[in-house]
């Protein structure tokens, strides 16, 4: 019988959308509430906040497995049968009994009607939602959240994505880091358990590039919550926590050391879409005079411009050293580019391109070549993109190749802990 009602409402859902999107586009009543009537919006009711959870659990033995930040315009389904991809709307079966949404909360596709109606499903439902900024905007999620649940305290949420369930009619929105995002909904399915131990019984052997002492704080970044380290004879203590980059500081004598790393994607292959998306289109890099021929990805600048002047609060009057992996070894570039005359050392880990021609040879040229240290894999997608943009590595964009762990799962070859 559930299946059966389950059926009947995912079927209004996606025939109403369809057909009644615009019919409905003055009459301030979201599609899905033409469909079903006597039903309440989610718009009414009230919303608490809970503290962030430390360490989601999925229930039932399921390993859901999501692709987290989805193509611009997608509002995905998971279904948990351990290995199933994100599906759209249109692709889900109509007997599914339980699932998560997946919203993308940059997405330029998805219009307020339909968001709304996607909710009521969802409330009506029981299925929890995963709403994101895949660009990191955290205002933009608050006024997704303010949009269509109005009322929520928004003071604690911090990170990136939330968590919204449904507790006795109530919506219950919760903080999320992208680690506990990535375990409350699902992770990508290489980096799952079974996948895992998969790669270390095929792949038992790992190639620790040379020079690559700061591998650890790049995966590090991953972190809700980043640890102190120490570094031959200097301890490193975490001098700033953000989601995006953490900062550690080391002072003897009177000098003091840092190190910036920058957090890379929760997923690879789902960013393979949003880094060409959103980090491509180049513009000048910010604090660079408009004369300046150097040119970042749009998402880069977008980036530097929310989180570069907490960064440089933290005083440093000595050696920098930038690092990151994927995404975050393209923010690296970028920011380390931003502090050029300081001559930081920098080491990205499977970065994403980042720059044009004169970016790359005004980087080089400010640090010198030898403390420019680009870590690549052979086959590792990311390296592709954004198209248009350039790597800063002396050999082909890299001053390191490692060697590729699978033909066939391309986005194995991405891990960072290939390098750890």
């Amino acid at each position: 019988m559930k299946n059966q009602r389950n059926s009947i409402r995912l079927g209004l859902l996606a025939a109403g959308i369809a057909a009644s999107s615009i019919a409905m586009a003055g009459s301030g009543v979201s599609a899905l509430q033409a469909a079903r009537p006597g039903s309440k919006p989610a718009v009414g009711k009230p919303v608490v906040s809970k503290p962030v959870v430390s360490k989601p659990v999925v229930g039932d033995d399921r390993i859901p497995v999501v692709q987290l930040t989805s193509t611009i315009g997608d509002a995905g389904f998971e279904m948990f049968d351990g290995k199933t991809r994100r599906v759209s709307l249109s692709r889900l079966p109509m007997d599914t009994t339980d699932a998560i949404v997946y919203i993308d909360v940059d997405s330029l596709d998805l219009d307020r009607k339909k968001t709304q109606a996607i909710l009521d499903l969802a409330s009506d439902l029981g299925w929890v939602v995963m709403a994101e900024s895949s660009s990191w905007n955290v205002p933009r999620l608050h006024a997704f959240l303010a949009m269509h649940y109005p009322g929520v305290d928004t003071n604690g949420l911090q990170n990136v994505a939330v968590r919204i369930a449904s507790d006795k009619g109530r919506a219950v929105v919760t903080d999320l880091t992208p680690t506990e995002a990535a375990v409350e909904v699902g992770i990508d399915y290489l980096q799952t358990t079974e996948a895992q131990a998969l790669m270390r019984s095929t792949f038992a052997t790992r190639a620790i590039a040379p020079g690559s002492n700061y591998a650890w704080f790049a995966n590090n970044a991953y972190q809700a919550t980043a640890s102190n380290r120490t570094v031959g004879t200097r301890s490193y203590t975490v001098a700033l926590n953000r989601d995006v980059v953490k900062v550690w500081r080391s002072t003897s004598n009177g000098i003091t050391d840092c190190i910036v790393s920058w957090r890379g994607s929760s997923t690879a292959g789902d960013w393979l879409n949003n880094i060409e998306n959103q980090f491509g289109g180049s513009v000048a890099v910010p604090g660079e005079s408009s004369s300046n021929a150097a040119r970042i990805g749009s998402g880069y600048a977008s980036r530097l411009n929310s989180y570069r002047s907490a960064v440089n609060a933290v005083a440093c009057n000595n050696t920098y050293r930038v690092t990151g992996h994927s995404l975050g070894g393209a923010m690296a570039e970028a920011y380390a580019f931003t502090i050029r005359s300081k001559r930081p050392n920098l080491e990205a880990y499977n970065p994403a391109r980042v720059g044009n021609a004169s970016f790359r040879t005004q980087l080089v040229s400010a640090l010198g070549t030898a403390k420019v240290e680009v870590f690549c894999r052979n086959l590792d997608p990311v390296w592709t993109v954004p198209v248009g943009l350039q790597h800063v590595g002396s050999n082909n964009g890299c001053t390191y190749w490692g060697g590729s762990v699978s033909v066939i799962n391309l986005v194995a070859n991405h891990a960072m802990n290939l390098w750890l």
